[in-house]
């Protein structure tokens, strides 16, 4: 299936960013030319992930880092992909958004919306980091473990971050994703890396 979504990527010259299919200590991204050893982003970068399946439908989501704009600054498209194996039909809804990467730390700048640190120093169990949306709600970001390790189609990564994003409010956990060094995001909520390439 990861061949059909490459084509429609082609196709369109859109689809999204970051994957390995090796382990970190493998990894032959050069490391001197990252301002963020979480966040490899380059354009050309692609990653894609699958989540396990559900019924009849293959979830995927990618990520494609399309250009550069300023001060470390990456126009990026996200990509859902829905597949029902039953009727072969497949969905695809791709967005805009801009990534912004800092020695501090990865900053999601959405087009029409606030910028927020999805992943800010120091990398160490236990930092966190809160948020006001302009729905004036709370939400804090944790990370919960600086040496995670975890197995996924695209490899083995060890060294990693694990990071949650909690409902300030009521302590709802309403994401959770890990972070490779040199890799990036491997895992979000019940989405796997699966390929990726870095220039």
């Amino acid at each position: 299936m990861s061949e059909l979504l490459k084509k429609y990527n082609l196709t369109i010259l859109l689809f999204t960013v970051m994957l390995y299919l090796t382990s970190c200590d493998d990894n032959p991204v050069n490391n001197d030319n990252t301002v963020n050893k979480f966040a490899p982003y380059k354009v050309g970068a692609y990653w894609l992930y699958e989540r396990s399946q559900v019924g009849d439908i293959e979830y995927y989501y990618s990520e494609e880092v399309i250009s550069k704009d300023y001060a470390q600054k990456y126009k990026v498209i996200d990509t859902h992909t829905f597949i029902d194996t039953v009727i072969s039909d497949t969905v695809y809804i791709s967005d805009t958004n801009y990534v912004r990467i800092t020695d501090e730390g990865i900053i999601l700048s959405p087009p029409n919306g606030m910028e927020v640190y999805i992943l800010k120093e120091p990398y160490e169990t236990g930092n966190t980091w809160s948020y006001e949306s302009i729905d004036s709600l709370t939400y804090t970001f944790e990370i919960v473990e600086d040496n995670f390790s975890i197995e996924t189609p695209a490899g083995n990564f060890s060294s990693c971050l694990k990071v949650n994003l909690w409902d300030g409010y009521n302590s709802r956990l309403l994401w959770e994703a890990v972070f490779a060094p040199y890799v990036g995001m491997v895992a979000f909520d019940s989405y796997n890396l699966i390929s990726f390439e870095i220039p």
